[in-house]
């Protein structure tokens, strides 16, 4: 049996890929409405999976590099 990720994909140890927006609040200082404010109005882009509102590590960098206009 491989150790090895699927499709040579790297995964970081620690770093999860996405957060839930409690999560995501937390870490970042972010109020959960200003939060579902950005989502609504289509400036940050969330994802639903089982029930729970998911936030890509990826769009977190990007909500926050200040490319979310």
């Amino acid at each position: 049996m491989s150790s090895h990720p699927r499709n040579n994909q790297t995964v970081a140890s620690d770093e999860p890929l996405a957060l839930t927006i409690r999560q995501f609040c937390k870490r970042f200082n972010v109020g959960r409405s200003t939060l579902y404010q950005y989502i609504k109005a289509g400036r940050s882009r969330s994802v639903s999976v089982c029930g729970r509102t998911l936030i890509s590590m990826k769009e977190a960098d990007r909500l926050l590099s200040g490319k979310a206009a």
